[in-house]
Formats: structure tokens, sequence, C-alpha cells
């Protein structure tokens, strides 16, 4: 009997090691564009079109190569990064692998120009699933641009499964804003189609957040910068009006390496504790920056995930930093804010800093500073600055009390009723705002976003208790979709089978809706909301694993009452009695303001 085990060739080597290090076009973006940070680039341009499925180019102003350096780089397991074994707790370069452009040039047909300043000329080189196709001298300037065209071109089932242009191209602009973020140093231009998409100049961190985001997020981002021994954290946290529904817009960098850590986000998180609604995501772009043989990033090949020396130190140092910054800024909901006891205690055991020392003492705020000056981010039920939070009277359920959480048995103006059923007549402002009068001022409601609150909270309620029959229409709703929307779709019908809606398909894409949830209102709006579900859906949002929560939002969006809707007293008053009821009062599911205070201090300073 003849052996069985033998060598792999290179071509079907490099292949496999593709399929980890190149998932879709956004995988060869974020390896060639680190490739021109390491080679100390600070004029990057990200040149894709159709979304990097036919081609992404990249050219930068690097050190380049020389000839055999170029036709080497190709090669797997070669890199200039790493030479010996230890060099793998020192890591200080964006890439050490040696993988990426192997693997890219497995699956794809790569041109490569490059030059160093001191040499005469530059050498182009073209490899076409591995196989290389030429290699010669040629005119260049200093630096190197790299084409990646047809991706996947010479395995067919993977380029099948790439998404529409629109995702691939959501997913390109995510990894070219990523090493933006983590590079506010440097030049960045990003080309799509031939129309210029963001052209990035030098400069600080929240002048790179303005120009990736829009202008006004400025005004709503705090600035946070500790240290503690030889771990330093910087950047910008978001006031909690920047709170979204998804996780996008949240960016941790360790060492200026995107990295992906549940652990280390949930620490930023949990330090809105209550400021946010449940379901929302706050805004941050943060750097940690540590002894690179504190942490590894020899994980995965994607290098965004990392194993941290003493994670829970980490976590510690980020929650206590994220909430500093809140604090200071004046919208934590806290009475005397200081560093949590396990913060405290890893300041002075771990990072050997005497208590008293100005590195601990510049994180204690004085008891009364938030009593002070609150006024920012009041938690939205009046009484913020002490410590107030709202609840439902249940001897009078017509009636809206906030108590005084530090007594009970205050009789102060504090802890009387703000609002009254049957009490003053209700003013609707431009069928837009309501106002009302309350114990400490004025309340105004939006009455869209107040609605929007009611109606997910509905949804939710009775998708939560089973509630979920269906009721059957007399003319069902026909949708026909194209091949994208059809595998979404057909994917999501046994979840939309248990929360009520009844849904056949076709095979040919044509789906049928024949029934919806009963508790839900239906009207001829029906079909434009399931082309909004189809539309959002095929936009990859991450609503697979909660797709209860994601229904909700839509469907209160659509179907809440417009802005402009002359409401009657009683449908004013039963709006108000219905918000109050429900489990967040303050903000609708997206993380808007349903209502605001203007207590007679402020009244009094406008008119004075």
């Amino acid at each position: 009997m003849s052996d069985i085990i033998r060598l792999l060739p290179d071509g079907l080597a490099n292949q496999i090691a593709a399929g980890e290090v190149v998932q879709r076009p956004a995988s060869v973006v974020k390896e060639l564009m680190e490739n021109s940070i390491d080679a100390g680039a600070d004029n990057i341009t990200l040149n894709i079109k159709d979304g990097g499925k036919l081609l992404i180019m990249i050219t930068d102003n690097g050190k380049g190569m020389s000839p055999t350096d170029a036709r080497l780089s190709f090669e797997r397991h070669a890199t200039s990064k790493i030479a010996k074994a230890a060099d793998l707790f020192n890591i200080r370069t964006m890439g050490f692998r040696g993988e990426a452009l192997a693997s890219i040039a497995a699956v794809a047909q790569v041109e490569m120009i490059t030059r160093r300043a001191e040499d005469p000329m530059g050498t182009r080189i073209r490899i076409e699933g591995s196989v290389m196709v030429s290699q010669e001298p040629v005119q260049a300037s200093p630096g190197t641009i790299i084409s990646v065209k047809n991706i996947f071109f010479n395995i067919p089932a993977r380029r099948n499964f790439l998404k529409s242009i629109e995702v691939e191209k959501k997913h390109c602009f995510e990894e070219f804003i990523r090493l933006a973020l983590a590079h506010p140093d440097r030049r960045f231009t990003l080309i799509h189609n031939d129309e210029n998409i963001h052209i990035l100049l030098p400069g600080k961190i929240r002048q790179r957040i303005a120009a990736l985001f829009r202008t006004e997020t400025i005004s709503h981002l705090l600035d946070l910068n500790e240290s503690a021994g030889d771990v330093m954290i910087s950047g910008v946290v978001g006031t909690p009006e920047l709170a979204k529904k998804s996780r996008g817009d949240q960016y941790l960098f360790v060492n200026e390496r995107f990295i992906r850590s549940p652990l280390m986000n949930h620490a930023i998180q949990s330090a809105y504790d209550r400021m946010i609604p449940e379901g929302q995501f706050a805004f941050y772009v943060l750097f940690i920056t540590c002894p690179p043989a504190s942490i590894d990033v020899n994980v995965h090949p994607s290098k965004q995930e990392i194993k941290f020396e003493d994670d829970q130190l980490i976590y510690t140092y980020l929650k206590s930093a994220a909430k500093h910054a809140l604090a200071v800024n004046l919208v934590a909901p806290a009475l005397d804010f200081e560093r949590d006891a396990e913060m405290n205690q890893a300041w002075n055991a771990d990072r050997n800093q005497p208590t008293g020392s100005t590195t601990r003492d510049q994180y204690r705020i004085p008891g009364n500073f938030y009593k002070e000056n609150a006024g920012r981010w009041k938690d939205l039920y009046e009484n913020i600055s002490l410590g107030s939070t709202p609840e439902i009277n249940t001897g009078k359920p017509q009636t809206l009390v906030f108590k005084s959480s530090i007594n009970e048995h205050d009789t102060s103006p504090v802890a009387e009723n703000i609002y009254e059923a049957g009490g003053e007549e209700l003013f609707q402002l431009h069928g837009r705002y309501i106002v009302c009068q309350v114990k400490s001022g004025m309340m105004i409601i939006d009455q869209y976003f107040a609605h929007q609150r009611i109606l997910y909270d509905e949804f939710m309620s009775n998708v939560g208790t089973g509630n979920s029959a269906s009721q059957m229409v007399m003319f069902p709703v026909t949708l026909k979709c194209t091949t994208h929307q059809t595998i979404i779709l057909a994917e999501n019908i046994p979840v939309l089978k248990s929360l009520g809606f009844e849904v056949l398909h076709d095979g040919k894409g044509v789906f049928t809706f024949s029934g919806f949830p009963a508790f839900i209102q239906r009207d001829t709006e029906m079909d434009d909301w399931l082309h909004e579900i189809i539309n959002d859906l095929e936009m990859d949002v991450e609503v697979k694993s909660n797709m209860d929560s994601f229904l909700a939002r839509s469907y209160a969006s659509k179907f809440a009452t417009p802005r402009g809707r002359k409401l009657s007293q009683p449908e004013l008053r039963e709006l108000i009695d219905r918000l109050f009821a429900t489990s967040f009062p303050s903000h609708n599911a997206n993380g808007d303001k349903c209502f605001t205070i203007i207590s007679f201090n402020e009244l009094t300073k406008m008119l004075s």
C-alpha cells in the first residue's frame, strides 16, 4: 500500500490560507492599508470599484521595496516585521504574519508597482491565482501602488457568497474609517467608482471624527485622557444623545490596532448605566496604549482579537475612565462620584501609587460637585440633580409621581406630582409638541417620539408574553424581491412566523404576506412597511439574533402618530398617560428624547 500523505501545492495552500485572511473585499482593504502604514506612508489613497468586487487599489508614499523584496513579499510566511520567535512578544507593526499578500494573490489578479527613494527604477509585478505572470522594471514614484482585481475570480463558489455591492462597499468603508481614526496624523483619501468620498487631512482626533461623521457630532464628544503606570487611555466618548441602536460607532484601539473585545466594550458601555436605554450603544473612539509585551496579538489571522496580560485590570481602567469623563462633564447620574472601589485598589496596589498621590487624586470628585453643576443630561424626570426616578402611583393610576430617592418622606415640591390627569388644559404646539404645566415649571413632549416609545413597548410586550397570534387579512400583501433580498428574507421566514407573520415564498422571489401579528394596527401602508424592513435587512443590519426588537423599532417608527396631526384633549392626555406607563419614558427605542422639562429658574433666566 502506497503512502497517502503528501505536501500540498503552494497555490492550493495559499487558497486554503486565504479562506481565513481574505473573507471579502474589506479584508483586502484592511491588509493592504495596514501594509502602507507599516511602510511609513503618511499619504494613503484607497480606490475601489463596485464595492471592491471589481477593483481595490491602494496608493501610498511609503518606503517601497527593492525588486527582490517585491518578489519575496508574495511568498507565504515572508515578512520584514519579525525575525525570531521572541519578536512575537514585542510586535509594534500592524502586520507580521507574512500571509496577506500570498493569500490575496491566490484568489485575485494582482499588480504591484513599487520603488524605493534611493532606486532609479521601480518594479512592476503581476500575479494571478498565485502564478507569477511577469516582473519588469518601470518608471515609478517612491512608494507602492497595488491593485487587486476580480477577487475570487478563480473560486466561483466564494465569489457567489459575496453580498450586494452596497453591502460590500459598506464593509470596505468601515475598514477605511477604522484605520483613518487610528492615524489622524496621516492623510487618507477614499474613492468609490471614481467619486471622492473622503479626503482626510492630517489633524487631531476630533477633526478626524468631524470629517468622517456628522459635524454636529463634535458638540457631543467628551475628552478622555487618563494614565496609570505604563497604561494610557485616551480619545473621546459621546454624550447619551449620540447613543444608537447599532454598535457601528464604537471604536476601540490597542496600540493603534482596532480590536473586537466584548469584554472591553462592556466596560465602556457599563459606564453609561441608566443613562441610555437598554439596547442602545454609546459612541466612543478610545485608544489604549500599553507595552507590546503585555498583549498577545497572535490570536487570529484577522489580528482583531488580542489577549491582555491582565484583562480585568484593563476592564476596570476603561470603565472608571469613561465614568470619570462623563461625571466631570455633568452627564453621569450620580450624587457623589468616585472611582470604583476596585479601581482605587488597583490604582494603589497594582500600579504602586501611594494614596493621596496626584495620579490618584485627579480622579476624585467632590461630593457636592454634581449637585452644584447638574443641568446638562438630566435623567429627564425633572429631579436628576436630586437623584430622582419616575414611578407610577399605584394608588391613583391616572397620576404620575416623581419621588426623591434621597428621602422618600420628603414633602418638598421635588416629591410632588408633576402632572395630574384632568388638571390643567394641555397645549399642542404646531401639531408637534405637547406642552403641559408641571409643579417645577413646564414639560414639553415630542408627540411622535412619545408614540414611538408606546408602540415599541406594546410590540415587545405582546411578543414577550407569547401573544403572537396571527390575524389574516382580506387582501394579502405581495412583495417581489431581488435575488439578494430573496436570500435574506427566506432565511428569516421562521423568525417572522414565530412573531405572528403569515408569509409564503413561491421559490422565485415572490413573498405573500396573508397575516400579521394580531396586536399591530394595519392600514394601507403595510406594503410600504414591509419594503422598508426588506431594505434594512439587505443593508446588513445586525438583527438576526434580535429580530423582535428590530421589527418593534421599525413598526413604531412607521406607525407612530406623525408630526402635524392635531390631537384632541382626551387624545393628548391618553398619550401622556401611556408614555409614562412604558419601561423607559424619557427616550424612544432609537435613543431620541421623548420629553424635556424647563424649570422655573430656566424660564426666569430666559426672560431676564
